[in-house]
Parts: C-alpha cells; sequence; structure tokens
C-alpha cells in the first residue's frame, strides 16, 4: 500500500511540475474568484434596489407632540459643535414654536453634523447672509445662532405655510436653477428627511409631513407634477379634448420610482409599447392599483411583496412618451375607472 502511495504521489507531483497544467490550473482559478466576486457583487446591488435607506429618504416618520427622546438626544452623542446640545435646539424651538426635530435635520444637514467651519468658527448653523455688509453672520454663541436661524425658519417659511421639510426644500433648495448645475440641491429634500427620521421623526404638522394624509406617498423624491389628471392637449398630437388618466411626475434618466403604497406586483412590463405606458409596473394594494409608466427599468417581478416606498423601477421615457417623466395612476380595477391621483397622494 506504502508503494502504491508514493507512486500516486509521484505521479501528481510530476503532473503539476508540468508547466501546460499549471497554467489551465491558474486560468481556472482566476475565472472562478472572478465569478464569485461578480456574484456578491451582484447580490449587494439586488439588496440596494429595496434598502431601508430607499424607504427612509423617501417617507418621512411624524407623530404630533411626541418626541423620542431617546432618540433625539441620541443624536448629540458626538456631534461637533452641537455635542451634548439637545436641549438648546428644545429650548430655541419652543421660543419661536416650531419642531425641534425639523430645526435639528436642517442645522446637521447644512453643517455636516455640526462640524462645518460656519458652525464652529461663526456659530452660524443655518448659514445666514448678512447682504448689507456681504459676508456671514457670526454670532456671540451658538445659541444666539440657534435663534436666528429658527426665527428665519418661522418667518419666511413656517408662518407662510411651508411646513413640511418636501414645502421647505422646493424655496430652500429648488430644482433646475442656475446657481445649482450639478443638481445637488435634489439631495435636500431626502438628506433632511433621513436626519428626521434618525431623531425619531417630526413632531409638528404631520398632516403635512409627507405632503398630506393620505394613504400613499409621492412615487418620486423632490416631486414636481408635469400634468395632472384630467382634461388637456395632448402632449403628441396637439388634441384640444385628451383625458389624462394619471399624473406626470417630472423626473431624470434613472431616477428612483417608489411604490406609493404597500403591495403585491400585479403586472411587470420590461419591453415594448406597453399600451403606450411602455415599461411599466402595476401594483395591487387590496381595492386599489397603482400604475408607473414610461419606466426604463422597473426592478420587480409578477408576485413581488413590496414596501411602500421601495425602489421598483427607473424613470424612462419608454412608450407614448415625450421626454423623461413618471406616469402614475390609481385604479379601482386592473385598467378599469381611474380616479384622480391627487385626491390619495399625501398632499393637500
Amino acid at each position: 500500500m506504502l508503494d502504491k502511495g508514493k507512486q500516486a504521489l509521484g505521479s501528481l507531483l510530476f503532473f503539476l511540475k508540468n508547466p501546460y497544467v499549471l497554467g489551465i490550473v491558474a486560468i481556472v482559478f482566476i475565472i472562478t474568484v472572478t465569478v464569485i466576486n461578480v456574484v456578491v457583487i451582484m447580490g449587494g446591488t439586488l439588496q440596494s434596489e429595496s434598502s431601508d435607506e430607499d424607504v427612509e429618504n423617501l417617507y418621512t416618520v411624524c407623530t404630533n407632540g411626541e418626541l423620542n427622546k431617546e432618540k433625539f438626544y441620541a443624536m448629540f452623542e458626538s456631534a461637533g459643535a452641537f455635542t451634548k446640545k439637545g436641549d438648546e435646539f428644545i429650548a430655541v424651538s419652543k421660543k419661536v414654536s416650531i419642531d425641534p426635530v425639523l430645526l435639528a435635520s436642517i442645522a446637521f444637514n447644512e453643517t455636516g453634523s455640526g462640524t462645518s467651519k460656519m458652525v464652529k468658527e461663526r456659530n452660524n448653523p443655518g448659514g445666514l447672509y448678512d447682504s448689507v455688509n456681504k459676508t456671514f453672520f457670526t454670532y456671540p454663541s451658538l445659541s444666539d445662532g440657534l435663534y436666528s436661524m429658527a426665527k428665519n425658519l418661522f418667518k419666511n417659511y413656517i408662518s407662510i405655510g411651508l411646513v413640511s421639510i418636501e414645502q421647505i426644500g422646493s424655496k430652500y433648495a429648488p430644482l433646475g436653477v442656475a446657481n445649482d448645475p450639478n443638481n445637488l440641491n435634489a439631495n435636500w429634500v431626502p438628506n433632511v428627511s433621513s436626519f428626521a427620521n434618525k431623531f425619531g421623526g417630526l413632531t409638528m404638522n404631520c398632516e403635512s409631513a409627507n405632503l398630506g394624509s393620505g394613504n400613499f406617498v409621492n412615487p418620486v423624491p423632490n416631486p414636481t407634477i408635469t400634468s395632472s389628471y384630467g382634461y388637456r392637449i395632448d402632449p403628441i398630437t396637439g388634441a384640444q379634448s385628451e383625458y389624462h388618466k394619471g399624473t406626470d411626475f417630472a423626473c431624470k434618466n434613472g431616477d428612483p420610482i417608489y411604490a406609493s403604497a404597500s403591495g403585491t406586483v400585479h403586472t411587470a412590463i420590461y419591453e415594448g409599447w406597453g399600451g403606450g405606458y411602455g415599461h411599466y409596473v402595476m401594483l395591487q394594494h387590496g381595492d386599489k392599483y397603482t400604475l408607473y409608466g414610461h419606466m426604463r427599468t422597473p426592478v420587480v417581478k409578477i408576485g413581488d411583496k413590496v414596501k411602500q416606498g421601495q425602489k421598483i423601477g427607473e424613470c424612462g421615457t419608454t412608450g407614448s412618451s415625450t421626454g423623461y417623466h413618471l406616469h402614475f395612476e390609481i385604479q379601482l380595477s386592473p385598467m378599469g375607472e381611474r380616479v384622480d391621483p391627487m385626491k390619495f397622494l399625501n398632499k393637500k
């Protein structure tokens, strides 16, 4: 048995010394490692398609009058100039009658969680600018700077009815303006919303926290309506009496499209004309259905269970479309009666 074992081992060593064999082994090893890496990367990508962060950035938690003190104060444990300053945010907010979570969320977003030079060197968490002296304000203390920021927030936004993060963002960080060529303003609403959720959720104006009090949320970030439900001029034919069966929202090529409510994927069309809708997804939510048209790419399949705010596709211009946008419908039966989405969406 030993002699046979030595003979086998000798044969194996001779076999491995062959340069052609070693080359083949090396190639097989490289291919195997590459395949494994691709699978891991694809797995991570697919998970991120419907991550909790997508939901968090779209849908803002809100509970009237109930400050989650544990989460709120935890955010101030290590926050640069804001460290251990949670009580100051609450005190200043009470003076001005605004939501401390809203004030803190904007301040954290504007200062990189209390680390910017503006707040550390000027005590100016709101980046308030002195137009007379053409420089940013410098305040004697952080409390003074917070108070000025809170007063500005109330005077220029909340007092005129801009109370939700989306409404404030439409004025503070408007989209498509000349001084924002890289479209960085598009990040303002989702970033501030994310901070608000980390603080435990907004505590005031909950009826407007997600643009109203309906059961459906907006299917795109930073929603801008480009064509409403009802009669309109057909953008393709020019006909005067075309009845638009849904609401169109502006979006850019590849922007995420979110599920307006939790439900089940009823239809998913990945190619072709799609009856004019192009590539589209239809979700069933009990006795109602939502349709998301002109997508570039749906990322769900029939039968999938989806959560409200989960990414289900990407903005495109497929089907009967004149440019990148989302056509959104709420239906009472599949391809049956349509209703005005704005009566159901979280929007006043």
